[in-house]
């Protein structure tokens, strides 16, 4: 109690947190929904048909990417379930950040949905799409050493980005408090959206298109067949199939189907368990903070870039008139999926998550120094799914045929919304990977790499690895060892 209240007086002293009164002894009730987006269009609901070409669980906004691009390619019989509402998943939350800043593989698919979104806001969506921008930093030597060969190595596979000094970033962002940076790196076509609506409007052109969406409906099963006959795939992307998906039971009822896609979030690796013949599909599952500032009135008829200051382990970026920061914790908090709607104080914001977020915030006051008269808005918790390498997790299951996967987006699912559903349907369509996915594929983990405790030990640490200093052949995981040893 001594220690809270202790961080407590000093962000009071700096002007912050002006109903942290409340904290002291009683947690504040911070729940998801107190951020509201204006609904732009009605998805109309449908009851749960008896058969689909494609099911897909989850209508998050990697779910409904999936059945866009579906539909965009010509497959109208589609059904995308949810045991909660359309386009309502923790996934609405993000930060909104689309980075190109990346290697080429996964730049291309971030590309693809910047292009994507800016399409769809030019056919009259209000996504809220700005380029502002990013300016990433460098607080140490070794930071700035590893921008410059990162950008050294981006910018001849297509990426703009420019080194700037000091003087230059407070130019580009005149809020930034320069004082210990070294340099950094400002990419200029790095964008901001509105991931509800994205999210939304995704759901509504599916809809448009045919596909269906059954609200209050989670999975139980999903049914396989064993067949006695193998087959050898021309393209040599499967050796065999011997078992594939006929259907899924549902709260609801039964509905069977030719392929399902497991978009399910935190809860993708708990849907893997849930059949006959388990696939593997490693989740994460970690907390992931952001939190809001009241309106600032030097914000106002004025857009800024993101500011990622790697050092610290967090980013901020404009929000409309105000601000929003998030961070990549250094030891993050693992989420347990089975308490999620069962423990009665799942939801809450409590001391213990004001006193691991309180670095961050620190961090964040002294890298914009107007964020200490700026007082807060709410502290929002948007747990996600994570995986054990840091990467997307997407493709054909090897165990069962038909079974894709679209998971573990890693604390952004709108950075590859677009691009992930696009590979994912293109892959179901045409029955092998759209181009170089090795990257991604479910295949690259084993049976060990699925074990609960494995899991919430690298989630303590994976969180923080996307902005850990990488050093060459040193740069290893320690958390998730002596998983597998005989004592």
């Amino acid at each position: 109690d001594s220690l809270l209240q202790e961080i407590l007086s000093q962000l009071i002293t700096m002007g912050q947190l002006r109903s942290l009164a409340l904290l002291s002894r009683v947690p504040t009730r911070m729940l998801a929904t107190t951020m509201h987006y204006r609904s732009q269009h009605t998805i109309p609901q449908s009851s749960l048909p008896s058969h689909a070409q494609v099911v897909i669980a989850g209508a998050g906004m990697i779910g409904n990417s999936v059945a866009y691009h579906l539909v965009q390619r010509g497959w109208s019989d589609i059904v995308i379930i949810d045991k909660g509402c359309v386009a309502d998943g923790t996934s609405k939350y993000g930060s909104g950040m689309l980075g190109l800043f990346r290697p080429q593989h996964e730049r291309k698919i971030v590309q693809y949905c910047i292009d994507l979104y800016q399409s769809l806001q030019e056919q009259g969506y209000d996504l809220g799409l700005e380029h502002c921008g990013s300016v990433n930093l460098a607080a140490s030597q070794d930071r700035l050493i590893s921008l410059q060969r990162r950008a050294s190595g981006y910018r001849p596979t297509g990426v703009e980005c420019h080194l700037v000094g000091p003087k230059e970033i407070r130019d580009l962002h005149p809020h930034v408090n320069t004082d210990d940076i070294l340099g950094g790196v400002w990419i200029p076509k790095d964008a901001c959206v509105n991931a509800g609506k994205v999210s939304e409007v995704l759901a509504y052109l599916a809809s448009e298109g045919g596909a269906k969406f059954v609200s209050g409906c989670g999975v139980k099963k999903v049914l396989t067949k064993k067949s006695s006959n193998s087959f050898t795939d021309p393209t040599m992307h499967h050796l065999s199939k011997n078992v594939k998906v006929t259907g899924v039971d549902t709260d609801i009822g039964h509905i069977s189907c030719d392929y399902f896609v497991n978009t399910a979030g935190i809860w993708a690796r708990e849907i893997g368990r849930m059949m006959d013949t388990p696939v593997r599909i490693p989740i994460c599952p970690a907390e992931h903070f952001f939190m809001t500032f009241k309106p600032t009135p030097e914000l106002e008829n004025n857009k800024l870039p993101n500011v990622r200051d790697y050092d610290s382990q967090m980013y901020v970026r404009q929000f409309g008139s105000s601000y929003m920061m998030g961070a990549f914790e250094t030891h993050a908090r693992p989420w347990d999926v089975t308490k999620h709607g069962i423990d009665p104080d799942w939801n809450q914001i409590k001391e213990e998550h004001w006193i691991h977020f309180e670095p961050y915030i620190r961090a964040a006051m002294h890298r914009l120094p107007i964020l200490k008269e700026t007082q807060y808005d709410f502290l929002l918790n948007t747990p996600d799914a994570f995986t054990p390498d840091g990467r997307w997790i997407l493709g054909e299951t090897p165990e069962v045929g038909n079974y894709f996967v679209c998971a573990g987006m890693n604390g952004n699912s709108l950075q590859g919304a677009g691009g992930v559903g696009k590979a994912v349907a293109d892959w179901i369509v045409k029955g092998y990977p759209p181009g170089d996915m090795l990257q991604f594929e479910v295949q690259r983990f084993t049976s060990l790499h699925n074990n609960s405790r494995f899991l919430s030990e690298r989630a303590k640490e994976v969180v923080g690895k996307h902005y850990q200093l990488e050093y060459p052949l040193v740069s290893e995981f320690k958390f998730g060892r002596k998983i597998r040893s005989s004592s």
